[in-house]
């Protein structure tokens, strides 16, 4: 008996030592000395030193800490004090594709709209070479009202024009955008009163399409180029995104002018975004994680369709780098536009209510399906009868799956007895405080910021 504890003492022994010179003599890739690590750690908020293996953080510590992790292949920067933080995670950005949205002249800093055409005009005389001129930035208020095409022939008379608003859902054409993607009096809303061409008293379209109706005309007029807009878009703002110290990424629908059709132009425009992405993950040269989301925008789809879809990408992209494991509704305009739906009438406009892009059964549809194939679903909402419906469907879904994490994104307005039921279900929210704000809006923007609903709800 004594044999044996003697042997068994002697191969714990053993065992020991042989586990401490393993990670003893395990060398780092990467060491960080002389830093000023924020760890994030209460109780240890501060340190020197971080090792790196493979795509783990090893160690976080002091100098002399560092020392049985450098080795002779071992890259050891010095940061001569700078401060390392933990990698930043964006929950919402329309990263991949979505450069396309802000190329061209930029309006931003217009003074108003003389100053906005003429930097439309500057920028038109010095790219001759451009077949459609595009650009991006301007608000209602800037232009003193909806614009229309008539305006905007003075800057650009000799070819199609097509300007978006700060929001990226409304567009200003010119008359030769309007006759090259042929919108007459006779085109049809997509939505009326959510997506369409704003007309005149006889119908005709006078420029301004609003939230995303423009869509199929960018594509119409020869704007959209998918084979190089995708990779040369994913390549700039991921890369962007990464140097600015973001590691991954949510992408709550790859934003292309094929959104809204669901399941023709999203399919593939997704996939081909998603392969290259593949591609790069593959090769070592994605520079973070991305999860991305199939977008449904439209009051025509196919729900069982459409999550079917979703749980084809769930399986095709599932890996440490790409994933597509949830969805994305967007079944509203914006409040801008007046277009968001809510359950009071608008302030300006006592008969208006707004309207539904997606309807609320529509939406419920979706989020319980998914929840069924183990899939969350993020639902934009702007207006509170929105928010509403989102409340609603997501609970719904708790009761086919308590682990699952559907999420309102947004959250813009958000009626108190909401705001209550998202709290008590503990239901994911991923707020823009900044969408409440009209540029323009005066005493209305300040009670957006600082009152109901948003300061309750944050």
């Amino acid at each position: 008996m004594v044999n044996v504890m003697q042997n068994l003492i002697l191969v714990f022994i053993i065992l020991a030592l042989t586990t401490f010179n393993a990670f003893g003599n395990t060398s780092a890739d990467i060491v960080y000395t002389n830093a000023n690590v924020r760890t994030m750690n209460e109780a240890k908020p501060l340190a020197k030193v971080l090792a790196i293996k493979g795509n783990k953080i090893v160690m976080v510590g002091t100098e002399d800490d560092a020392k049985s992790w450098i080795g002779a292949n071992t890259q050891v920067i010095d940061l001569d004090g700078k401060t390392l933080l933990p990698g930043f995670i964006s929950t919402h950005d329309h990263l991949i594709a979505s450069q396309w949205t802000t190329s061209g002249v930029q309006l931003y800093d217009a003074t108003g709209k003389q100053d906005a055409l003429a930097k439309i005009k500057a920028y038109a005389k010095a790219n001759p070479d451009h077949k459609v001129i595009k650009g991006v930035g301007w608000d209602k208020n800037m232009l003193e009202g909806l614009p229309i095409a008539a305006d905007l022939d003075k800057a650009v008379p000799d070819r199609p024009a097509i300007i978006l608003d700060n929001t990226i859902h409304d567009a200003w054409m010119n008359t030769a955008a309007l006759k090259a993607a042929n919108i007459t009096k006779d085109t049809p809303d997509a939505v009326p009163g959510v997506t369409y061409w704003v007309r005149d008293s006889e119908g005709n379209p006078t420029g301004a399409a609003i939230e995303i109706q423009w869509f199929q005309s960018y594509i119409d007029i020869g704007a959209w180029d998918p084979d190089n807009m995708i990779p040369e878009s994913a390549e700039y703002l991921l890369n962007l995104a990464a140097s600015n110290g973001t590691t991954m990424v949510l992408v709550p629908g790859i934003v292309t002018p094929n959104i809204k059709d669901v399941h023709g132009g999203m399919e593939k425009d997704f996939e081909t975004a998603m392969d290259i992405l593949q591609d790069w993950a593959e090769s070592d040269t994605l520079p973070l994680r991305v999860q991305a989301q199939p977008f449904f925008k439209t009051p025509k789809g196919d729900p069982q369709r459409f999550v079917n879809f979703g749980v084809r990408m769930n399986k095709k992209y599932n890996s440490d780098l790409l994933r597509s494991r949830s969805l994305k509704i967007h079944p509203e305009g914006n409040t801008v536009a007046g277009t968001a739906p809510f359950i009071d009438p608008y302030k300006n406009q006592p008969e208006h209510r707004g309207t539904f892009n997606v309807q609320p059964d529509t939406t419920m549809s979706i989020v319980t399906k998914a929840a069924k194939e183990g899939l969350d679903v993020f639902i934009h909402t702007d207006g509170d009868r929105s928010s509403r419906a989102a409340v609603d469907a997501i609970i719904e879904a708790r009761k086919i799956d308590a682990n699952n994490r559907s999420a309102l994104h947004h959250a813009i307005w958000v009626h108190p007895d909401d705001q209550k039921r998202i709290i008590d279900n503990k239901i994911p929210v991923n707020s823009t405080p900044s969408f409440t704000n009209t540029f323009g809006g005066g005493k209305l923007d300040n009670e957006r910021m600082i009152g109901y609903p948003v300061s309750k709800l944050l």
